[in-house]
């Protein structure tokens, strides 16, 4: 994914942090790669994201996480004029895949209620 960054730097070792949601201890971070004029991308794998799952779905909330210890910044898509970007953009469910994944299931990454970037995991039907 591609993103651009406001009014902060990300610094030598920034990443991006996905929170299981309703988990404060369940994180799987990747490494992001950051420009002199915001822009920033980063890969995020979805076989880790579902390792060991005998839920149904799992949501994972995407966090940047700059190199300096703060605690994070929501990624999300603000300017444009679309307000509720759940119901416009959409993304292909891919089914997931590796040694690590338990179950047959899928992920999408999604725009929440508040226009925050989360990832859904299902159980592949």
């Amino acid at each position: 994914m591609e993103g651009r960054l406001y009014g902060a730097g990300l610094g030598e070792g920034a990443a991006v942090e996905a929170r299981l949601r309703g988990a404060k201890k369940d994180v799987r971070r990747a490494p992001v790669t950051g420009r002199e004029d915001g822009m920033f991308t980063f890969t995020l794998a979805y076989e880790p994201l579902a390792e060991g799952r005998e839920d149904e779905q799992r949501l994972w909330d995407l966090w940047l996480c700059p190199a300096d210890a703060s605690p994070g910044i929501r990624i999300g898509r603000i300017l444009d004029d679309v307000w509720d970007k759940k119901t416009v953009f959409r993304y292909p469910v891919l089914p997931v895949e590796g040694p690590r994944v338990t179950r047959p299931t899928t992920a999408y990454p999604y725009f929440t209620a508040d226009n925050d970037l989360s990832v859904r995991l299902d159980t592949a039907k």
